[in-house]
């Protein structure tokens, strides 16, 4: 009689195991990559509108989007920018109206330890002065970090090629 107790698992077993592993991470990676580039772009806009926010005061305070002892185009202290994936972000007034302020803030390259999916690309968002209205502050966000990477027009900041390279002058 052969009355052995299976000690361990058959080769078909492990290859069914390592095949269902192989599934799951194939369906998780995507998934958490455009997750982590979500939670990337929210971090790099938050900044870039707290900026906007500072401009905006110094607009209706003094009339020109600047901080404090700066003229015309401003780039903010870097040791104030506290953002793994932004360059310090570069502001001017709108240039077709005094009452607005424009800041874009670029993502650092995959070289400069940035998230390599948005090399190269930035947040712009405009801010205009709506006075004498129930928001007296209107801001509207563009970016040119395209859909494949994950869809920023959920958030409120569609889609435009020229974001990025857009003249503040």
């Amino acid at each position: 009689m052969n009355n052995k107790k299976m000690l361990a698992f058959t080769l078909i077993e492990l290859i069914v195991v390592v095949a269902i592993i192989g599934i799951l991470a194939a369906i998780a990676i995507p998934a958490y990559q455009r997750y982590t580039a979500k939670a990337i772009f929210v971090s790099g806009y938050t900044l870039v509108s707290h900026f906007t926010d500072k401009a905006l005061l110094s607009l209706a305070v003094d009339g020109s989007c600047r901080t404090p002892s700066t003229t015309g185009y401003i780039v903010l202290d870097s040791s104030s920018v506290l953002s793994k994936y932004i360059i310090t972000p570069t502001l001017s007034t709108d240039p077709h109206s005094l009452e607005g302020c424009i800041v874009v803030g670029f993502f650092k390259s995959a070289a400069d330890g940035g998230f390599a999916k948005f090399d190269g690309k930035a947040i712009r968002i405009h801010a205009l002065k709506n006075a004498g209205t129930k928001d007296p502050i209107l801001k509207s966000c563009v970016t040119d970090i395209d859909s494949s990477v994950f869809d920023a027009d959920d958030l409120g900041c569609p889609y435009y090629s020229w974001a990025g390279t857009y003249l503040l002058s």
